[in-house]
């Protein structure tokens, strides 16, 4: 049966002297990233500096625990892990969330390797890129829908001169937020169970010895949202060099070419970025 090993890992804040949200792991046979999503609410409610952040770790910690206590299916072990987090929050909460846009939410795309190939589930906008043993490549969360729409309120945003401190456009996330995880909406990782009956579902079928990459949307940015390198480019890159170099150059853009976010629209000038590489042995 195929194991994983991490070959090399990248996990940077999008705002300096702020906690970074994301999280990742590896566990056996499976890896997973996790992206908290900023929150919107007037207060955190949690007894801690980020709600969001606590999402994205406690979730790592209780999918570890989870594979270590034998959970091997994808579907029980998002679900369970949904479930664990929602008894949490409710235990740990100091403030009684008023509206869904004050709970915390994030993406999350977990994935389990076997000696035929790999298995996905996800929820949000994470991404998976895989070479397997014969060289074909395949890919998760590339294209998602709904990118162009995002870039296109995030132009308009920033043509107005606002930014997401905006009350206008805060109003407007809020508004998004609270339709999360209902009909009205789409589906997100968080703490609602239901959610995991909606999680999208993948088989690759590339045979161990394999290579992959998961990453968050923020360091996605640079072979999605910017262009700089094709994605199977991406990956070999990353097998070859290492992920800082591709963090590195992924701020560049952000900060040296677009700092005004008018070249390549995004709502913030840097979000946080996760990348995990691992291989894996029959």
């Amino acid at each position: 049966m195929a194991s994983v090993d991490i070959l090399d890992a990248c996990s940077r804040g999008g705002i300096p002297d702020r906690l970074n949200e994301d999280a990742f792991g590896a566990a056996g046979r499976f890896a997973w990233v996790i992206d908290g999503a900023t929150g919107v609410g007037d207060v955190e409610c949690l007894d801690g500096p980020s709600d969001a952040a606590w999402l994205s770790s406690t979730a790592s910690a209780v999918i570890a625990e989870r594979i270590a206590a034998g959970t091997d299916d994808l579907p029980v072990l998002l679900d369970a892990t949904i479930r664990e987090l929602a008894d949490r929050f409710d235990r740990e909460a100091v403030r009684r969330p008023k509206a869904r846009h004050q709970r915390p939410t994030g993406a999350i795309l977990l994935a389990r390797f076997d000696d035929a190939g790999i298995d996905v589930i996800e929820l949000g906008d994470c991404v998976l890129l895989a070479r397997g043993e014969s060289g074909a490549f395949a890919s998760v969360g590339l294209e998602r829908a709904g990118r162009e729409m995002e870039q296109a309120a995030a132009r308009r945003m920033r043509e107005a001169g606002a930014t997401v401190a905006h009350p206008e456009v805060r109003r407007r996330m809020q508004e998004s937020r609270d339709r999360h995880n209902t009909d009205e909406g789409y589906w997100i990782f968080g703490l609602d169970p239901e959610a995991a009956q909606h999680a999208r579902r993948h088989r690759l079928d590339l045979p161990a010895p394999s290579v992959a990459l998961l990453a968050t949307d923020g360091f996605a940015s640079l072979f999605e949202d910017y262009g700089r390198y094709p994605p199977r480019e991406a990956l070999d890159l990353a097998v070859r060099d290492g992920l800082a170099p591709l963090c590195d150059e992924l701020r560049r853009i952000e900060r040296d070419e677009d700092p005004d976010c008018l070249r390549y629209p995004r709502f913030k000038q840097s979000d946080d970025a996760t990348a995990l590489l691992v291989a894996t042995a029959p």
